[in-house]
């Protein structure tokens, strides 16, 4: 008799462990995931590839023939951004993240605003010197580098904002049927750069 009631509950505790241990294990993988896609190391990840695929928009001449590959692209990096800054408001409730994403949202709009991309052409280097100059901002982030190298890399940006700038008042403002859309695009890397604050220890 002992040995069948032993053997009922070894059964029901099996049954149990198979109904009860995968709702534990699919919650601790929640949890997991949560923690490792809600650090500004992963966001600055995430926004560093959205830039690279909106610069490689205003880059590439092949962008205005094969608009559904790159906006795809664009797609899915900004799905990635959001799904992090959600988990990051959530974990910090702060919205420094979300103002920096705005932003380069903001910024990726030139490549719709613009109806003529030869003007693209008489502002190449510019861009492609801002490209770079985004990218070192975003590594020096998510790599923890020292504040000071940080405000390096941001004073750098600065400077290759105020180059398109030059390049604007000199050469765009004349050769582009749209100058406009490009003083809408150097405004909002100003507010990128004014919104950055150094951050220590909290971007862990």
């Amino acid at each position: 008799m002992n040995e069948l009631i032993f053997a009922l509950l070894l059964i029901l505790s099996g049954a149990l462990f198979v109904v009860i241990f995968p709702a534990f294990f699919r919650h601790g993988a929640r949890l997991f995931h949560h923690f490792v896609t809600s650090t500004p190391k992963v966001f600055y990840k995430q926004l560093s590839a959205l830039c690279a695929d909106v610069f490689s928009c205003l880059l590439d001449p092949a962008y205005p023939e094969n608009r559904y590959l790159y906006e795809r692209r664009i797609h899915i990096q900004k799905s990635k951004c959001l799904e992090v800054l959600l988990n990051l408001k959530k974990a910090r409730n702060d919205t420094q993240y979300k103002k920096q994403f705005d932003s380069i949202m903001a910024c990726s709009q030139l490549r719709w605003r613009l109806s003529d991309y030869t003007a693209l052409q008489v502002c190449h280097l510019e861009m492609k010197s801002l490209d770079q100059a985004l990218q070192r901002v975003f590594s020096a982030m998510y790599k923890r580098t020292s504040p000071d190298l940080l405000r390096e890399s941001i004073d750098y940006l600065i400077s290759q904002i105020e180059r398109l700038e030059e390049n604007y008042h000199h050469v765009l403002t004349v050769t582009s049927k749209e100058p406009v859309v490009f003083l809408y695009f150097i405004y909002q890397l100003r507010q990128f750069c004014d919104q950055f604050e150094l951050r220590g220890s909290d971007d862990d």
